[in-house]
This record gives C-alpha cells, structure tokens and sequence, in this order.
C-alpha cells in the first residue's frame, strides 16, 4: 500500500509540475497545488483544469512508453506470460492485450533483426527452427 502512495503522490507532484508549466491563460495553475490554502474558487477550478490536462499528457507519454517497452521486451525474447507478469494483467486479458505483439506481421518485422526470433529462439537452418515467413 505504501508503494501505490509513493507512485500516486509522485505522479500527483509531476502534474502539479506540468500544471505550472503550462502558459497563462485557461488552464494556468497559479498556485503549489489546486488545494492551496485561501484559492478563489476561479483559482482552484483553474488549477483542477490545469492539473487534468497534465495529467492527460502524462497518461499519453506512459502509454506510448508502456507500448515501447513491450516491442522492445519481445525483441529481447519475452513471451505473452512474461509480459502479463510485468504489467500485472490478468490471465483471461493476457492474450487480447498482447496478442499484437506476437502476430505473425509483427515477427516478420522482428525477424529481421538476425539473430533472435519473437519468441527468443536463436535463428539457425535447421529444420525445426525455421524463419517465420
């Protein structure tokens, strides 16, 4: 429980970051925190504003690093079980939210790195460990 507080309050300080960052104007945050102490209602609905719209850039950029970490897990051999495990996906879930990952497409594009298949196997021309067409 203490590991969630620390990620939330870390998260929650990096919008505050981003909130006063932001130019002036509509979603401008004046002040430390939307629950500073002697805010006017205009104040603190513009920080709340403020606060949401960093909080949207920060959920954008995790995703698109969330997703990057994925490809290059399975460039580097991680399997669909591997994958679950880090994100903490249920079971039922695993398979619809990686399945991208390892479509048949997405292991020609991988393959042709040389040296590792999706699934981490070395490439050789044996038989049994074919490229993937």
């Amino acid at each position: 429980m203490a590991e969630n507080e620390a990620l939330t309050t870390a998260v929650q300080r990096l919008a505050w970051d981003l909130a006063r960052q932001q130019p002036t104007g509509h979603h401008a945050m004046e002040a430390d925190s939307p629950w500073e102490p002697g805010l006017s209602p205009q104040q603190r609905r513009s920080a709340w504003l403020a606060t949401l719209s960093a909080l949207t850039a920060i959920q954008a950029e995790a995703a698109r690093l969330t997703e990057a970490a994925e490809t290059q897990a399975v460039e580097f051999g991680a399997g669909d079980e591997d994958l679950a495990r880090a994100a903490g996906a249920l079971r039922r879930r695993r398979r619809s939210r990686f399945t991208a990952l390892f479509s048949p497409a997405r292991r020609r594009g991988l393959d042709d790195l040389g040296t590792l298949s999706a699934h981490g196997r070395a490439m050789s021309d044996r038989i049994d460990n074919p490229p993937q067409a």
